[in-house]
């Protein structure tokens, strides 16, 4: 990238292979995320895909050799250039200068319109029509296939994991790929797919606590009634119900698993959080005292909300997530959801409280965020505690905070042993290097 060009070029960039990968690939402009991240040579690209649950696009251009190609060839379409000669299409010269509302401007990145010049990214995207996407040999999976799926889950759902191992653990028949999108029609990734000799085959869905809620719900049954539409079996299994789930549909995973024994104990979730409560705090768990209110004035204390969000932000941040239990001192004394209930509004109960928190983590860290975040309240001695487990997030999750010089700035948290700290600009850098990007 020539030097003089800097950012400009950059951000160019970003908007065209936004656009070739929406026309490409047939999504919505709100389905395909772009930001510019880093500074002076250290600046790269941020592409992610900010549809709830995902389209499976970046699988496609994963694992389609001329995926970029074809991405390039579109860009140049759109930005009004011949995408085999470069040579600027007769009708827009005159027409559209550096840039117009045909080719890269949109409403959503008006802030940048005076830094988009489609003629900067030409000779670029001829370049990259000749390219190929090649696997590194880290992607490239061992021979076994639960192994290979493992891989293949998302890392944000324990449950699918937890699945794929009791299939194994039980004997069964796994599925044949995972995280896939099995009509191009119908905008849903399942967790697991299962083929059935060249018809459309047998989705299957492993619901966490999040596939409750009302909304998403509703979500699930519209879309997956959509893939019954086009001939596809739908299997849902809630939650960790796992032998419940299959037993109806031993036809697809070979077999039945064996009958719980009667003797046999069930670990309850309260017996699950006061496990995690006597571990004490490490790299992936965390014990706070309140939501909002100061354990020692009793008044709402903005630091008390923002603790909570750096903590979150820094689960979001790690390679493995983590959990954050909210209403348990330092010393283990429970001091319960309760406390806080005065200072969340109107709905002063449990509800409120999810609410108000829930709330809190989707205005600081944007609804893409939401899938990655489940949140339980657990009854321990006649009060309550907040068990907040955070996956692994695909992009960097920052906070923006005002400094020193009352210049507000963009903070990114990290896990360092039991300790949350927050990066400088050339840590944050390498740290984003090794973490999303793998360079």
């Amino acid at each position: 990238m020539p030097r003089a060009q800097g950012d400009q070029f950059l951000i160019t960039l970003a908007y065209a292979l936004q656009r070739g990968i929406q026309f490409v690939y047939q999504v919505e402009e709100g389905e395909v995320a772009v930001e510019l991240i880093g500074q002076g040579e250290q600046q790269r690209l941020l592409l992610w895909e900010a549809a709830e649950g995902g389209t499976g696009v970046w699988e496609r251009m994963v694992r389609e050799p001329d995926s970029f190609a074809a991405i390039a060839r579109e860009a140049l379409r759109v930005c009004h250039f011949d995408p085999a000669s470069g040579s600027e299409e007769p009708k827009w010269i005159g027409e559209c200068a550096v840039a117009c509302y045909d080719c890269l401007l949109s409403y959503s990145n008006q802030p940048h319109h005076p830094r988009i010049d489609r003629h900067l990214i030409r000779d670029f995207l001829l370049d990259l029509t000749h390219s190929e996407v090649v696997a590194g040999p880290e992607t490239d999976p061992p021979g076994d296939h639960f192994e290979r799926l493992l891989k293949m889950v998302d890392p944000a759902s324990p449950l699918e994991r937890e699945f794929l191992l009791y299939l194994r653990e039980h004997g069964l028949r796994p599925p044949n790929t995972a995280q896939n999108r099995p009509s191009h029609d119908v905008a849903v990734q399942p967790d697991f797919y299962c083929e059935r000799g060249g018809r459309p085959g047998i989705c299957v869905f492993i619901d966490g606590a999040v596939h409750q809620e009302p909304e998403q719900a509703e979500h699930d049954r519209r879309v997956r009634d959509e893939l019954e539409d086009h001939g596809f079996r739908i299997i849902a299994i809630t939650g960790g119900q796992f032998a419940a789930g299959i037993r109806p549909n031993w036809d697809v995973f070979g077999g039945l698993p064996e009958e719980p024994k009667t003797d046999d104990v069930a670990v309850t979730a309260s017996s699950t959080i006061e496990e995690l409560l006597r571990r004490g705090e490490s790299e992936t768990l965390e014990f706070k005292s309140s939501l909002r209110l100061g354990v020692s004035s009793g008044t709402v204390e903005p630091v008390v909300e923002k603790s909570i969000l750096k903590t979150v932000s820094a689960f979001l941040n790690s390679y493995k997530g983590g959990t954050l239990i909210i209403g348990v001192e330092d010393n283990g004394n429970i001091l319960g959801c309760e406390y806080d209930f005065s200072a969340i509004g109107k709905k002063q109960d449990l509800d409120g409280y999810e609410l108000h928190l829930r709330n809190l983590l989707n205005r600081e860290f944007g609804s893409d965020s939401a899938p990655l975040v489940e949140i339980a309240l657990h009854a321990i001695d006649y009060k309550h505690v907040c068990e907040v487990r955070v996956g692994p997030g695909r992009r960097p999750y920052t906070l923006i905070e005002q400094g020193k010089d009352g210049q507000k700035k963009q903070q990114l948290y990290i896990r360092t042993g039991n300790q949350t700290v927050t990066l400088g600009m050339e840590e944050a850098l390498r740290y984003f290097a090794d973490r999303w990007t793998g360079n």
